[in-house]
């Protein structure tokens, strides 16, 4: 960094770049208020030298919004946000996907704070462009899709849940393949609602589809991995007492499970 300012000065994009590169490292270590120093400094630069209405700058917005919302502070989150919506729908127009990006980004902060409503109507919103613009196959729209479905499962409709987990899934399946990541997220999020629903056989089946993609892929997310793992168990349990099948299932894979199963 101290090349780059001495280089280009403390006021060029390519410095801008770098407070931002630096602040994202602090962000995946969840140092939110590091972060927020160095973004707030990487604002300071392209506000001044790009303008308020470049992309890079809307970036930024929301790459402070991201801060804001890990550090509760929905109110700033919500701000900056929609800063970055005003910029994406001058320079981009309201049907681009980066436009709708950004009303799912503001959604997404919504449904933190608990306002289902309004979070579902920007979803919507988010959704009906990228239907148009990508069409109703493309991995962006079946990301719209799974958080709808995720609002519909925080308030406990598990049937509207379970209709647009299978809408992300379908197209998941077809073009990322039944192992890709995003493919065992939506596995996992059809086992939750069915566990909810007490439909206990049906959860298993999709539990165990989501750990299969979560070995493919050597998750390192190991609270994740636990978690999923440990729900599998108790439907087995609850479908009859079928420890000792679950407990093959996981030989099978060259797992143990005594710590899942406490």
């Amino acid at each position: 960094m101290v090349i780059k300012e001495s280089t280009f000065g403390t006021e060029h994009p390519i410095t801008a770049v770098t407070y931002g590169n630096i602040a994202g490292v602090y962000y995946k270590q969840n140092n939110y208020r590091e972060a927020l120093e160095w973004y707030l400094k990487d604002l300071s630069v392209n506000e001044k030298i790009l303008g308020l209405e470049h992309p890079d700058t809307a970036t930024t917005y929301n790459n402070i919004s991201l801060i804001y919302e890990a550090l509760n502070d929905y109110k700033q989150a919500i701000e900056f946000s929609k800063k970055a919506l005003v910029i994406r729908k001058k320079v981009f127009g309201i049907e681009h996907p980066r436009t709708a990006a950004a009303y799912g980004n503001i959604a997404t902060i919504y449904n933190a704070q608990g306002d289902y409503s309004e979070a579902l109507t920007l979803h919507m919103k988010a959704l009906g462009i990228y239907e148009n613009s990508l069409g109703t196959e493309h991995p962006d729209t079946a990301m719209c899709y799974n958080n709808i479905a995720y609002i519909y499962q925080c308030t406990g409709d598990y049937t509207q849940a379970l209709e647009w987990n299978y809408k992300a899934l379908a197209i998941r399946e077809k073009i990322l393949g039944s192992t890709h990541p995003d493919t065992g997220t939506t596995y996992n999020n059809i086992a939750c609602a069915y566990y909810s629903m007490k439909k206990f056989s049906e959860a298993r089946d999709y539990f165990c589809r989501a750990v299969i993609s979560m070995e493919v892929y050597k998750m390192t997310d190991t609270a994740k991995l636990n978690s999923t793992v440990k729900s599998l168990f108790e439907c087995y349990v609850i479908c009859g007492g079928e420890e000792n099948k679950f407990g093959l299932w996981l030989a099978e894979r060259d797992l143990t499970y005594t710590s899942w199963c406490d």
